[in-house]
C-alpha cells in the first residue's frame, strides 16, 4: 500500500512518542463497556475472532499495533496518544489501526480473551477499560477475580466469563 512520507513520519513519530512517554496512566470509565449497544454473548463460542480494526477499512494508511494487555507502555499509548491519533487521522478516514494481541504473559492472554468474549461491538470498549484500569487488575492479589469484575461491569455474566477463560481455542 502506497502512502506519503508525511503520513509515515506522523505514524512513526506517534508510535515513538508512545514508547518514550513511559508509564503514565489515566482513568477510564468502566461504564463505557456497558453503554455499548449490543447483547451480551450467552456463551464463549460467540467470541469475536476477526481483526480488531479501528477506523475505515478503506483508509489509505494502515497501522498494525502489537500490544500486550499487561504492558504499561501499551496502556500509555492507548490512553495518551491514541485519542489524538484517532481524532486527527482515524476519525477523518486517513488511517485505520489494526490491534493485534501480543500477550507477554498468561494474564495478558486472559485479558485479551476477555476483550474478545465481549463480542465485536464491545471489543474496543473492553480494550479501553482494560488498559485504563491495568494498574488495578494486573497488580491485584487475584487478577482473574478483578477481570471477572470488569466482565460483569461490561454486562457479561459470570458463567460467560468462566466459559471464556476456559475456551482454549
Amino acid at each position: 500500500m502506497a502512502f506519503g512520507t508525511r503520513h509515515l513520519v506522523i505514524v512513526i513519530g506517534a508510535l515513538a512518542t508512545a514508547a518514550a512517554l513511559g508509564l503514565g496512566l489515566s482513568s477510564v470509565d468502566v461504564t463505557s463497556i456497558a453503554n455499548a449497544q449490543v447483547e451480551t454473548p450467552a456463551v464463549a463460542a460467540e467470541t469475536f475472532k476477526g481483526e480488531i480494526v479501528l477506523g475505515d477499512a478503506k483508509a489509505p494508511v494502515t497501522v498494525i499495533e502489537y500490544a500486550s494487555m499487561t504492558c504499561p507502555h501499551c496502556a500509555n499509548f492507548h490512553l495518551k496518544d491514541l485519542p489524538e491519533l484517532k481524532k486527527k487521522f482515524i476519525d477523518t478516514g486517513k488511517m485505520k489501526l489494526i490491534f493485534r494481541e501480543f500477550p507477554l504473559d498468561a494474564l495478558a492472554l486472559r485479558a485479551s480473551m476477555l476483550a474478545r468474549c465481549g463480542g465485536e461491538a464491545k471489543v474496543h470498549s473492553f480494550i479501553d477499560v482494560l488498559f485504563g484500569q491495568q494498574m488495578n487488575w494486573a497488580s491485584s492479589k487475584d487478577p482473574l477475580a478483578a477481570l471477572s469484575r470488569i466482565a460483569r461491569m461490561g454486562g457479561m455474566s459470570q458463567q460467560t466469563f468462566d466459559a471464556c477463560m476456559a475456551d482454549e481455542a
